[in-house]
């Protein structure tokens, strides 16, 4: 049987596209999730992970015609919008990785300062991981490819021993509360935990083209990491108290934190402790190895091809540099950067512009439709997150109807 065609290899890629989702974003979902109550969520949830599947078959037809080994997604938008397109998918890039690697500084750094106890050290963690992890990208370890599976393996056994231990300390009417007018804040921490897009292309690789597998690969990877999301997001809402005391969810949206940090405070459990430091290490390196490796390369085409630069040094002084000083004056920092990587990189590069590929290429009008309904709805996406960061919209979550109602 042909290696590419085999069970195995099948599963492997499911679990890779699942790797990625399985993110720093996770450990940010009961947070934004609480402000609107879990039904609203998962509303919300659902529509976003439709919009990811769309956009990303949009994508993985165009990596399977082009053949091409160094797919890059601005010679993509080029092709069809012209050097606009291009430059539009440059920013994009740029705020997608910098966004990201500056939250998983932030956010593995209140994981060990607040979980272990150690606020002074917070500078010297930061450092001491920065390093470690950066190096560890720039020497180009195949070290999430050799170990993928074993890496999976630990993020599945410390995501079910954490749920177990969370669904003990639930309280199932938290589940009740809901905000419907919050649910526009949902959508980027949600967009950055379902969008796979950046995988797309080397699964289309790996699989050879094949446009049916290559989807099924996709969907399937994308209803695993909808179902995780959803348990993750049911699990935080009822286990934590949505209402504003410090081990709350409020708190934890506000101070920008990842949510395990209240778990563990509430839970008083050594066992979940252990498993969420397992699991919120393994997350975050593993994605901030492949997204620091795909940046290192994006940034080496930049100052090659545009600039005529070849310097390592530079290359990895432009990549590393602007997060890591981000993450030393802002430390608190991570739901926000997530904010931003998902409602306006992310809604840009794998919404807006597959969806301009959709509208010139599908020939039918009712398709044609369809693709302009995705513009539309994906704008609409990113001018809420740009006029919320910027201070023109400030949405709240209702204090005076938790303190009067079942929330605690």
């Amino acid at each position: 049987m042909n290696r590419r065609n085999s069970a195995f290899n099948i599963l492997s890629l499911i679990l890779l596209v699942a790797g990625v989702l399985i993110g720093a974003g996770i450990l940010a979902l009961p947070n934004v999730a609480g402000m609107a109550g879990f039904f609203p969520s998962l509303f919300v949830l659902l529509f976003v992970s439709v919009l990811s599947v769309v956009t990303a078959f949009i994508i993985a037809d165009e990596a399977v015609v082009e053949k091409n080994e160094n797919f890059h997604f601005p010679s993509l938008y080029q092709k069809y919008l012209g050097s606009l397109g291009k430059w539009l998918a440059i920013s994009a890039n740029l705020v997608i990785f910098y966004g990201l690697v500056t939250a998983y500084l932030t956010g593995i750094t209140s994981i060990f300062t607040d979980l272990l106890k150690l606020p002074s050290l917070r500078i010297v963690i930061l450092i001491v991981y920065f390093a470690v992890v950066s190096y560890l990208v720039s020497k180009e370890s195949g070290i999430i490819k050799r170990y993928n599976f074993i890496l999976m393996v630990v993020l599945a056994v410390s995501f079910i021993f954490m749920t177990i231990i969370a669904e003990g300390n639930s309280k199932p009417h938290r589940l009740l509360y809901f905000d419907w007018k919050f649910i526009s804040s949902l959508s980027p921490i949600f967009i950055a935990a379902s969008f796979f897009h950046l995988i797309v292309p080397h699964i289309c690789k790996e699989l050879g083209g094949d446009r049916i597998k290559v989807k099924k690969v996709l969907l399937i990877a994308a209803i695993f990491g909808f179902v995780i999301n959803i348990i993750w997001i049911q699990v935080g809402i009822s286990s934590i108290p949505l209402n504003d005391s410090e081990h709350s969810l409020l708190n934890s949206y506000l101070t920008n934190t990842p949510v395990t940090i209240p778990m563990a405070e509430l839970f008083n459990s050594r066992l979940f402790l252990i498993f969420s430091l397992g699991f919120s290490v393994v997350a975050i390196t593993t994605s901030y190895i492949a997204i620091g490796v795909s940046l290192v390369g994006f940034v080496k085409d930049l100052t090659v091809n545009h600039f005529h630069r070849d310097n390592k040094f530079l290359v990895l002084l432009i990549s590393f540099a602007p997060p890591l000083l981000v993450s030393l004056i802002y430390p608190d920092i991570f739901i926000k950067s997530l904010n931003v990587v998902g409602g306006v990189g992310l809604v840009l590069l794998f919404g807006i512009l597959p969806s301009f590929i959709g509208l010139i290429k599908w020939k039918r009008k009712s398709l044609k439709i369809f693709a302009l309904i995705l513009i539309l709805v994906f704008s609409f996406l990113m001018i809420l997150e740009i006029a919320q960061e910027v201070g023109l919209l400030k949405i709240v979550p209702d204090l005076e109807y938790w303190h009067k109602s079942i929330t605690d």
